[in-house]
């Protein structure tokens, strides 16, 4: 996909106006990806909104420095993504938390019983605590991998690797998520 800058008027003086519909179709694109990456990491529906918002926000007003010789729009908007989710982080270390329970991740249910959703939003809470408990590291390469839908390529650009590397620390990352879940199973 390729996204368009264009010249505002005679001036040059001028700062470049954006292709707003060309931002339009960008967004449609790559909200659903960047909102699951966010949700991944930080678990927390409202959060993971406003965060997602914040993030096309820095998109939009950053446009102009995009360098498509550079890499992918898709490894440039997922750069902005993860610096704001460390800077959420950050901010949060600072401020005491206050979680709701309306504000958790829904479970999606698809024709099963009360009962059976329970025992799913239960395996996700356990899932998301787990998670949360892995270094910065894995976290960031389940949700890229998992949440985002990225590939091994595009993770490994984002974060100055190897396709091979994201490929061996993925393995490790589900392995350590997988153990915990189940220590985290024995003990309740």
């Amino acid at each position: 996909m390729e996204v368009t800058v264009r010249k505002a008027s005679l001036s040059p003086a001028q700062p470049q106006v954006l292709d707003r519909a060309a931002f339009a179709e960008l967004y449609a694109t790559y909200l659903p990806k960047v909102y699951n990456y966010v949700s991944y990491r930080v678990g927390d529906k409202a959060d993971a909104e406003d965060i997602t918002s914040a993030i096309f926000e820095r998109a939009l007003t950053r446009l102009h420095t995009y360098r498509a010789n550079r890499g992918a729009f898709s490894t440039w908007l997922f750069t902005i993504a993860r610096n704001v989710v460390s800077n959420h982080f950050r901010s949060r270390r600072r401020q005491p938390e206050v979680r709701s329970l309306e504000n958790v991740s829904p479970v999606a249910v698809s024709g099963t019983s009360s009962e059976q959703a329970v025992i799913e939003a239960e395996q996700l809470r356990q899932v998301q605590v787990c998670m949360s408990r892995l270094p910065k590291r894995d976290q960031e390469v389940l949700a890229f991998k998992f949440g985002a839908g990225l590939t091994n390529q595009e993770i490994a650009q984002m974060m100055g690797l190897k396709p091979t590397h994201v490929g061996v620390l993925l393995y490790r990352a589900v392995r350590k998520l997988r153990l915990a879940v189940e220590e985290e199973a024995d003990d309740g």
